[in-house]
């Protein structure tokens, strides 16, 4: 995996959304689990507890706008069940420059007793603000397809 792309292998492509790319801006988003990190040795392990936690491994690419100011884990929330839910903890970078950037972000993966890759209907990754674009949605079906 080279810097700020997300992982390719087959586990990861099922995991992975991306959006149009709007302000000229892409962002991709890959919900890492144990079945993914077992079958892409390319993707560095992130500071998780995978019980208790889910995680993205999110990378923003452009050629033209500084993304270096964008705080992550302020400007994402998680949505299931139509309750927006913060990131745990600070950004995780896995790499960082002017105009790639790639790192991880925490959220509870138990929200009112009910574990959310087992729930059902959609999960969704908002990022709001980045190049002028007021939201950007990534929806993950549920419950999560892991094979």
């Amino acid at each position: 995996m080279t810097s700020a792309e997300v992982p390719e292998g087959d586990a990861a492509a099922k995991l992975t959304r991306t959006d149009a790319g709007e302000g000229a801006v892409t962002l991709s988003a890959t919900l890492i689990t144990e079945e993914v990190l077992a079958a892409d040795s390319s993707i560095s392990r992130p500071d998780y507890d995978s019980e208790k936690e889910i995680v993205f491994l999110v990378a923003l690419n452009t050629h033209s706008v500084e993304l270096s100011g964008y705080d992550l884990p302020t400007i994402t929330t998680m949505n299931v069940g139509g309750k927006d839910v913060k990131a745990i903890g600070e950004w995780q970078s896995v790499s960082e420059s002017g105009h790639h950037r790639s790192g991880y972000l925490r959220f509870p993966r138990i929200i009112d007793d009910q574990d959310v890759i087992a729930g059902s209907g959609s999960l969704e990754l908002a990022v709001k603000g980045v190049a002028d674009i007021s939201e950007r949605l990534l929806t993950w079906p549920l419950p999560l397809e892991q094979n």
